[in-house]
């Protein structure tokens, strides 16, 4: 709970309506594990935040169609790229990388949610869907090139 006023220049308490916690994960802790060489990282937030989860959904999607023709876990076409999804379960990050674009996300996930429902007692576990609530922190790590690009794009839109 914190102390705002509001415009009478009362006080009063509210609770923090942060859709993203606190606990970001460190500088060190993102670049150990993003792809090498790629150095410049972005908080992903709100829309962003949305926009990412939902992006990870797809590609999974995909994957999921193209394993069930295969018995081969391949990259899923894209008409941006191929993407590769990396489970870490350690520290428990999911990797989405599309070397085309030059961009990884990562999503820092809670302790509760694997990439993958083991309890349904199939031979083959279903993929679990990535929901917002899953995710404490969304990343995004270009490489130096796609970063450069950012920048030029960022100081176009800055001119209107």
């Amino acid at each position: 709970m914190k102390t705002v006023k509001d415009s009478y220049g009362s006080k009063r308490a509210v609770e923090s309506t942060t859709r993203h916690p606190t606990d970001f994960p460190s500088e060190p802790d993102i670049l150990a594990l993003a792809p090498e060489g790629w150095t410049n990282y972005i908080r992903q937030l709100g829309t962003d935040f949305i926009a990412q989860v939902s992006i990870y959904n797809e590609v999974a999607d995909l994957v999921d169609a193209l394993n069930e023709q295969s018995d081969a876990p391949r990259s899923a076409p894209n008409p941006i790229g191929h993407s590769r999804i990396d489970w870490l379960p350690e520290p428990h990050v999911l990797l989405l990388e599309n070397a085309d674009l030059g961009v990884c996300w990562m999503f820092w996930v809670i302790n509760e949610w694997t990439p993958m429902d083991t309890s349904t007692g199939a031979v083959r576990a279903r993929r679990r869907v990535l929901q917002l609530a899953d995710v404490r922190a969304c990343i995004k790590i270009m490489s130096p090139g796609a970063y450069s690009e950012h920048l030029e794009w960022e100081m176009e839109r800055s001119k209107h």
